[in-house]
């Protein structure tokens, strides 16, 4: 039995010049070699990078809205009752794409897997109605209602593109 083996006990690699011992008692001390590392950091790293990017771009990025409601809160400017009735355009948008992102995904899941998306699913719905619903504040007025409503547009189009990131996944 050689040195890196009875150093760095259950490492089978080590023989293989992917671990050097260190000393010390077995199973301590077993590091990556040089070759080893430079070997994960050219190709394994950025593979791994590569495959988790749309989630990172996705960490927390400006929900996409549709050109129309930006053209129609231009239009509105800050008068109340045209922004709230563009915000009830959007979220029918965004309900839309909502439930046509989930049945993209839903579609390509095993049926266990559709059993927890339905479950992950009802449970988002439920925080996101409860979340914007408190924004909704009596005593708060037309703004109270105004911000309710962009949380619910919001929170549409949000889990509408994190749906889509995971459709594209599977």
């Amino acid at each position: 039995m050689s040195q890196n083996q009875t150093t760095c006990g259950a490492q089978a690699d080590c023989t293989a010049g992917f671990w050097e011992t260190g000393g010390g008692v077995m199973g301590q001390n077993c590091r990556p070699t040089t070759s080893c590392t430079s070997w994960m950091k050219h190709l394994v790293l950025p593979f791994l990078l590569v495959l988790a990017s749309p989630l990172i771009a996705r960490a927390d990025p400006e929900p996409k809205f549709s050109a129309a409601y930006s053209k129609c809160i231009e239009q509105a400017g800050a008068v109340d009752p045209k922004v709230l009735e563009c915000t009830g355009e959007e979220f029918i948008v965004q309900d839309r794409r909502l439930n046509i992102s989930y049945r993209a995904l839903f579609a390509k899941l095993t049926p266990e897997r559709r059993k927890q998306l339905q479950e992950v699913q009802r449970t988002w719905l439920k925080y996101s109605e409860s979340n914007c619903d408190f924004y909704n504040d009596l005593n708060g007025g037309s703004a109270a209602r105004m911000m309710s409503a962009e949380c619910s547009i919001r929170a549409r189009a949000s889990r509408a593109q994190e749906l889509e990131d995971l459709a594209r996944w599977q």
